[in-house]
């Protein structure tokens, strides 16, 4: 991807959450929080040789269908050195029923809306229950 240097959010976050700590923190825009959390969570991932069939193991719930869509072309790019890891989207626009094909084939990391995601959870009863503590 080309970078070099970690930036301050990215240096400050990714110790702690590969550490598996909660860290809540805010920064400007393209200060690289999304690389901040998606990192650690792909490392976690990989270190537990997460495969489609072991289902979802990240889930990343993103305010806006743009910023979906966004966090979701950066985890694309990351994950072209994590295979056979999966990853899905889950946004307003997009077919529900490829989603939950998609879903059903297994998916390691998902990106969605707070609105899609529950739609899934609502209709999608296996989803529901696979999902739940």
């Amino acid at each position: 991807m080309g970078f070099e240097e970690m930036t301050k959010i990215q240096a400050k976050a990714i110790p702690h959450l590969l550490e598996k700590k909660d860290v809540a923190a805010a920064a400007k825009t393209g200060s690289g929080k999304t690389l901040a959390f998606l990192i650690p969570a792909l490392e976690l991932l990989s270190k537990l040789k997460f495969v489609p069939r072991k289902g979802t193991g990240a889930l990343v719930i993103s305010p806006t269908r743009e910023l979906a869509l966004q966090t979701f072309g950066v985890l694309e790019q990351l994950m072209r050195c994590h295979k056979p890891m999966t990853a899905g989207c889950l946004i307003g626009g997009n077919s529900r029923r490829a989603e939950a094909a998609m879903l059903a084939r297994g998916v390691n990391f998902v990106v969605a809306t707070p609105g899609r995601l529950l739609d899934h959870l609502q209709v999608c009863q296996w989803l529901s229950s696979q999902w739940r503590p």
